[in-house]
């Protein structure tokens, strides 16, 4: 889907799909250019902007490689378990960082000011704290089939 809105497609069928795009694709032409080449709108992309969805793609590959990796590191029990270990090790630091810096009054994490009363560990978003340890829930309850 990334790929499909950079692809340049033409401006009728931006228009019918997407009339925003179409919208800000006029509205980025400078007037000099519009004034002297009226057509310039008959090729544009679905994104107005691309430098995001270019920077999502890259994103994406980097964690599929790092994905495709991990799977071929992870090639015997033991290894499994290793990683296994090292996550629960990190989650159980992540909420015992948490639980001092919420309930004992220092209200940063290491040097970045958070909220207050509330468990993040060393995450500035306490959506990837949860994210974090929900993870390491999964793989304790893996553990014990």
């Amino acid at each position: 889907y990334l790929v499909i809105q950079m692809i340049p497609l033409p401006g009728w069928f931006v228009k019918a799909v997407s009339p925003i795009s179409y919208l800000c694709a006029q509205k980025a032409i400078p007037a000099s250019v519009a004034v002297n080449n009226p057509s310039i709108t008959n090729w544009i992309s679905i994104a107005p902007y691309r430098f995001p969805v270019r920077m999502s793609i890259v994103r994406l590959t980097a964690y599929w490689l790092l994905f495709i990796g991990l799977l071929h590191a992870i090639d015997s029990k033991k290894r499994l378990y290793i990683l296994i270990f090292i996550l629960i090790g990190s989650g159980c630091f992540q909420s015992l960082y948490g639980f001092i810096q919420a309930y004992g009054g220092g209200y940063k994490i290491w040097w970045y000011p958070k909220i207050k009363g509330v468990v993040q560990g060393t995450f500035i978003n306490r959506n990837n704290f949860t994210w974090f340890i929900c993870l390491g829930i999964i793989d304790i309850a893996a553990n014990f089939e």
